[in-house]
């Protein structure tokens, strides 16, 4: 959970209202929560489709990330619209 994290990692959460990324640090988080739960020992990758030649780059190394116990994906569009703050009723 959200406070969970800040609890955790003080130097690395942002609230809403403070300035600078909110997600610059996912790939972190999530190693030490595999740390957490003794399960250092699954291979995983951390991909942040930020463009369209990064999402190229992905569908060309996808055949890699196949021999992974975990993949995450995360598409900036999706992520930039899930933290935007708006008012508006369509989003």
């Amino acid at each position: 959970m959200p406070i969970d994290i800040e609890k955790q990692f003080k130097a690395q959460w942002k609230n809403d209202e403070d300035e600078g990324g909110k997600n610059l640090y996912e790939e972190e988080f999530f190693r030490a929560q595999l740390k957490r739960l003794k399960r250092e020992d699954l291979k995983f990758s951390y991909t942040k489709v930020l463009n369209y030649q990064a999402g190229q780059d992905l569908v060309n190394n996808i055949h890699n990330l196949l021999n992974n116990d975990i993949n995450i994906i995360v598409y900036n569009f999706v992520d930039m619209l899930s933290h935007a703050r708006t008012e508006m009723e369509v989003l």
